[in-house]
């Protein structure tokens, strides 16, 4: 099981980055959100974010890139839907399976824990000397 590098709050929601460069939307307690991957709105707990999702949160759509980016990742890569991540595509003609947002290897590479608090720190690397 990947563990979450970083969280950081959005209205009733939480962005997460995961270990394995996944980025989720999960609800508070008690709470929900909508998403809407093809042409109906959802409502849901816990999210990996895709390609293309459009998601509302108390109402408001809210920009993919913005949610990444308050977890580090202003660039998110496409995974593409091979190997592992093969379950996620479709066998019913004219379905496009998602395409997971994935944070940059570098983003994860230079996250690090401070042993003394758990949280998650800027990157060895990335601090101004």
């Amino acid at each position: 099981m990947h563990r979450f590098l970083k969280f950081q709050p959005f209205g009733n929601t939480r962005v997460g980055l995961r270990a394995d460069g996944s980025i989720w939307l999960i609800a508070n307690h008690e709470e929900s959100f909508e998403v809407c991957r093809s042409s109906d709105w959802l409502k849901v707990l816990r999210l990996r974010l895709c390609d293309g999702d459009r998601v509302r949160i108390q109402g408001n759509e809210e920009k993919l890139l913005h949610l990444c980016g308050l977890v580090g990742v202003v660039q998110p890569a496409l995974l593409s839907v091979t190997g592992k991540d093969a379950a996620l595509s479709s066998n019913i003609p004219d379905i496009k399976s998602p395409r997971p947002l994935s944070a940059p290897a570098e983003v994860i590479d230079n996250a690090r824990r401070d042993p003394g608090t758990g949280q998650v720190g800027p990157g060895r690397f990335s601090e101004s000397t």
